[in-house]
């Protein structure tokens, strides 16, 4: 499984070409983030960054369909979120996805 990392400003912009494509999966935002920031505030082992805070997002699967009709190949991530909101399913472009920094890097960093 190939891990990358974004924040949640450039995952936000990828949320918003992902339901502009007319892709299946994608994220309700404002419940996402409240949610998120809720999540991280209720632990003393995170920082909350606002739009600057990092997610890391895995490649799940190729996927060729959006409402049911054959489409271009985009691929279905997971966005983790270490457990302070249930794991989301987000659908996006092979190029948005290989724009993403390694999690090797940020581990190295």
């Amino acid at each position: 499984m190939n891990a990358k990392f974004t924040n949640l400003k450039n995952l936000k912009s990828i949320n918003k070409n992902s339901i502009a494509t007319g892709y299946n999966r994608n994220i309700e935002w404002k419940e996402f983030y409240d949610a998120f920031h809720t999540g991280m505030n209720m632990r003393d082992d995170v920082v909350w960054r606002g739009m600057n805070t990092n997610v890391m997002i895995y490649s799940v699967m190729t996927h060729s369909h959006k409402n049911g009709e054959p489409c271009e190949d985009h691929i279905r991530c997971s966005v983790y979120t270490d457990n302070c909101v249930k794991d989301l399913i987000l659908d996006m472009s092979f190029a948005e996805f290989e724009s993403l920094e390694d999690f090797a890097e940020l581990k190295a960093a």
